[in-house]
């Protein structure tokens, strides 16, 4: 259960990251915007560090088959949030930098217990 949450917290802020790196702030005065994005390769180490360190926790606990799967829920979740931000609001708020991190998590969450007894 540990190695679960663990994994999922750090994959969610790698994808957190990415996500800020992916789309322009949607409002000119938001706390977003003023902070700024980061730069491509921060977001990439950011993503892979996030990844990396998910995929050696679960290794503890779960087999690749689970923890492929769970990556794959959190990209299908990232993407599907992210099409949806941009179709909405044109870009990311720090509010939705905060939600895809929930999201996320909670994505890798439901693919490692899809196989799990």
């Amino acid at each position: 259960f540990i190695a679960g949450v663990l994994a999922s917290h750090a994959a969610s802020r790698g994808f957190q990251v990415g996500f800020w790196y992916g789309l322009p702030a949607a409002r000119h005065r938001g706390l977003s915007k003023s902070v700024g994005r980061p730069g491509r390769k921060t977001a990439a180490f950011a993503f892979g560090i996030g990844i990396v360190l998910a995929i050696f926790i679960a290794l503890q606990t779960f087999g690749l088959t689970q923890i492929s799967l769970a990556i794959l829920f959190a990209v299908l979740a990232s993407l599907g949030f992210r099409a949806l931000c941009w179709q909405q609001i044109r870009g990311q708020t720090g509010d939705t930098i905060g939600a895809i991190q929930l999201i996320t998590e909670i994505a890798f969450l439901l693919g490692l217990a899809t196989f799990t007894s």
